[in-house]
Formats: C-alpha cells, structure tokens, sequence
C-alpha cells in the first residue's frame, strides 16, 4: 500500500506541476498582451490610428511605443492591424500574412505597399537630391556616415540594390571637399592608378580612422 501511495503522490505532483506551468504560460502570454495592450492605447490616444498617410512617420512612432513597453516583436506584428483603420485592416493583415516572419521584414513591406502620401519616405530620388546638397559641410565625418547610412537604409530593397554599386561614389559626393580629399587618398586603389576602392567597409575603416585624428 505505501508503494501505492508513493506512486500516487509522485503522479499527483507530476499533474500539479504541468499545472502549475500551463499557468505560467498563460500568464506570460496575458503579461505580453497587456503590454501590447497599452502600448497600442497610448498610440491610438495620441496620434489616432494610423489612415493610409505617411506611414514612415507613423511606423516609427509605434516602433518607439512598443520597445517602450518591451513588447516582443510578434507581438509588435500581430497588434499593429489593430492601430489602423478598419478599411485597412484587411490590405495590412494580407501583408502580414505574407511578411510577417520578422519585424524588420513586415515594416519594409508596409512601407513599399503603404506608400501613398507618405511625405517622410526617402524614395531614390530624393536620396539623390540629398547627396547633391554636399550636406557634409556641416557635418563630422562620423556624422555624415551615419546620415548616410540611415537614410540609404530607408530606401526599398529594389532602390538599394540599384544604387549599391554607386554607394561609395555617393558618399564622396555628400561630403565637403575636404574630406572629399582625405578618403580619395585613403581609398586609393594601389594596383590601378586613378581608381577607388568600392568596398564599403573600408569607407567605414577610413572615416573611423579620420575621425580618431
């Protein structure tokens, strides 16, 4: 009988604690949802759900209220159809369907498909006019490289791709005659007189090196 009853008690507390860890489990999907929860409140109350314009800005307001709350990135894909309009719901529910694996991948979807009246999006052209600018003379090198960067980085995968081969050429173009001169000289190929090297990593070791100067 004690061998009985042993053998109860272990299958008792077995259940117990398969209990005790589907609870958990809830819980913690309950906490998540709470703070997406929240999070969406807040965006909403603020800055009302997102209708079909400048979706660039909006992403980033919504980026910056869920990393806020630490809601963890699924969470962040599956809430965002409920901060826009019911017209759209149905069109960003098909994009998340289709890229919602990460949330990097479902934002450049939104932003390609979302497009209209989006006075924030950095499109090709408006990159071009930029870099045109020389907008390096008012900037440090490690500035305009970040610049550069993130606003190249806003581009749609196809814009990239086309402009990626000209990337070093551009930077040179965004910066101001003075640093122009510096990397020509630290980014001079040594094998082929009067080319560059186009590898974009050592644009990165170059301005790194200037900048410790």
């Amino acid at each position: 009988m004690s061998g009985e009853n042993s053998s109860m008690g272990r299958v008792e507390e077995s259940e117990l604690f398969k209990a005790f860890a589907l609870f958990m489990k809830q819980h913690q999907v309950g906490a998540k949802k709470q703070l997406s929860t929240k999070a969406l409140q807040v965006i909403v109350y603020r800055y009302d759900e997102f209708d079909g314009r400048n979706i660039t800005k909006y992403l980033k307001i919504y980026n910056r209220e869920m990393k806020i709350n630490r809601v963890p990135e699924q969470e962040m894909i599956e809430s965002f159809e409920l901060a826009v309009v019911p017209e759209l719901r149905s069109q960003v529910e098909r994009i998340r369907e289709a890229y919602g694996t990460t949330w990097e991948a479902y934002e450049t979807a939104l932003k390609e498909e979302l497009f209209d009246d989006d006075a924030d999006r950095v499109t090709k052209r408006s990159f071009l006019e930029w870099v045109e600018q020389q907008p390096g003379k008012g900037m440090m090198p490690n500035e305009l490289l970040r610049e550069f960067e993130a606003r190249f980085s806003q581009l749609s995968p196809s814009e990239r791709l086309t402009l990626d081969l000209r990337k070093t050429e551009l930077f040179l173009q965004a910066a101001d005659d003075t640093l122009e001169d510096k990397l020509l000289l630290l980014l001079a190929d040594r094998d082929v007189e009067g080319r560059i090297a186009t590898d974009w990593k050592k644009v990165e070791e170059a301005i790194a090196l200037l900048t410790k100067q």
